[in-house]
């Protein structure tokens, strides 16, 4: 558990040791964070949660969140939200995916076996720039 995080009143913790995502839409700054299955988006001013999404089918390994969409890890797959709705799922790696990092537009997924896919977020469809 990161020691940024700790209990505060009724909340709890609010995400678990997966590495969290800021992103800015207009003049307002949000968190999105990843708890077990689930994923949470904070206004960062407050601190006050937004929205919670419906559960994955499986543990959530990282999270990224680039402009109105969240990108969740899970397993072998990436899948994509739009809000709280599930919209896509991309087949991305042969082995368990170990986290995600994101700048700007390109996305960069990382799996057990230390393959990295580096994807670019193009009209709202996710294109592999390279499997290194």
């Amino acid at each position: 558990m990161s020691s940024l995080y700790s209990p505060y009143r009724a909340i709890g913790y609010v995400c678990d040791s997966n590495a969290f995502s800021v992103n800015r839409l207009g003049e307002e700054i949000f968190v999105t964070v990843s708890i077990g299955r689930c994923f949470q988006i904070y206004r960062l001013n407050k601190l006050v949660a937004c929205l919670v999404s419906k559960a994955a089918p499986g543990n959530i390994a990282g999270v990224q969140a680039i402009d109105h969409e969240t990108f969740v890890a899970v397993d072998k797959n990436i899948i994509v939200y739009d809000r709280a709705n599930i919209v896509r799922t991309y087949e991305a790696h042969d082995e368990k995916i170990v986290g995600m990092i994101s700048v700007g537009k390109t996305l960069v997924s990382y799996d057990e076996e230390n393959h990295v896919k580096v994807y670019t977020l193009l009209h709202s469809a996710l294109y592999c720039y390279s499997n290194i």
